[in-house]
């Protein structure tokens, strides 16, 4: 286990900051101000009610990057925080809940050696960081995603450095919640189709890589079992996916157009097939995450931006791709919305990057 460096942080919580300016469709609006610049990652709702947020956290003067984990209640409002790193950059890229209630925390950090990926664990009741695993022999760019896997273990992926300039590795491996490898597979494509995004599970048992371009479906001994290309839908970049009830994705991100970039979403059927893509006309923007709630609804957040206003951006899409309505919150103090959970009661709880260098997150009606 590597020790952690320790990250103090302060917490400041403007709870229903400008709620008076808030739409009707938006419950309560929570503010966090974290130390220095803080960049939100990924909300999940938590085992008991509630929601865990993590986020990275930049300090002013040395640049020092750690993890910041906060745990709200049903309400947005905080439990604790914790700050904590394993290294000079510690960048988190994912999260979510072990089977023994643990949190699991994912992304990649320098010690001993840049883009190096790993692994910490953090127990449930407060948050205090319980171990840590990296992987130096594992270096390469982009984020690193991890998924839950049958018997109390987890799938992590990344895309790691290739000796050859012309190809890129996308690495899966099977481990223990402390770090133990039970096994590694290596997929190896050109660089015009690298550019690892995530990692989901599938029903089934299965497992689904996911590119700015492409998605790979894998079984779970890692054993290669589809291999999708969508750069038919034009110039993409997906960042997020999520699986559906029928077993398919929901990807969401970008397609680059003469006239600037929009947010796009499309859905695939098991087989990594697309069944129907939407992309959002008007105004200028930009995909992050979706979800598909659970009546079946897709929903998907990003950033916009027109003229001199700009904010985070909702839209929901029936189960055929038809849009129902396009949300645009400027009130988010400028800012964007980068994940996405349902809450209890069916509602949405959005996560997002306030302007005033800290976290916003919204709640709202379907």
């Amino acid at each position: 286990m590597k020790n952690a460096l320790a990250v103090v942080v302060v917490l400041a919580v403007l709870s229903g900051l400008g709620c008076d300016r808030l739409p009707s469709y938006a419950q309560w609006e929570r503010h966090f101000s974290g130390p220095d610049f803080v960049e939100p990652v990924a909300i999940i709702r938590a085992p008991d009610s509630g929601y865990a947020v993590i986020a990275e956290i930049r300090d002013r003067w040395t640049s020092a990057t750690g993890v910041w984990l906060l745990r709200l209640d049903d309400e947005g409002d905080t439990l604790w925080t914790r700050g904590w790193a394993i290294g000079q950059s510690t960048v988190p890229d994912d999260v979510l809940i072990a089977q023994d209630g643990e949190y699991c925390v994912s992304g990649r950090t320098n010690n001993p050696c840049a883009n190096t990926p790993f692994l910490a664990l953090a127990d449930e009741i407060w948050g205090m960081m319980v171990g840590c695993d990296t992987w130096p022999e594992l270096t390469g760019d982009g984020p690193c995603h991890v998924s839950s896997a049958d018997s109390g273990a987890l799938m992590l992926a990344c895309q790691t450095h290739s000796p050859n300039p012309f190809r890129a590795n996308i690495l899966l491996q099977r481990i223990a919640p402390y770090g133990y490898v039970y096994w590694s597979r290596f997929y190896t494509l050109d660089t015009t189709t690298a550019g690892f995004r995530d990692l989901t599970a599938l029903p089934g048992g299965n497992y689904c890589l996911v590119g700015a371009e492409w998605a790979m479906g894998v079984s779970r001994t890692g054993d290669s079992l589809w291999f999708r290309d969508y750069r038919s839908l034009g110039s993409v970049d997906f960042h997020d996916a999520c699986a559906t009830s029928d077993g398919g994705l929901l990807l969401s991100g970008s397609v680059y157009t003469e006239t600037g970039a929009r947010m796009l979403c499309a859905r695939t059927d098991s087989l990594g097939s697309l069944v129907w893509s939407y992309q959002v006309s008007d105004p200028p923007s930009g995909g992050r995450a979706g979800i598909q709630s659970s009546l079946g609804a897709c929903y998907v957040v990003g950033s916009f931006g027109r003229d001199m206003e700009s904010g985070g951006l909702v839209i929901k899409l029936n189960s055929q791709g038809q849009p129902e309505w396009q949300r645009e919150l400027v009130e988010a103090d400028d800012g964007w919305f980068v994940a996405i959970a349902e809450a209890p009661d069916r509602d949405l709880v959005v996560l997002g990057y306030s302007g005033n260098d800290g976290l916003c997150l919204v709640k709202m009606t379907p």
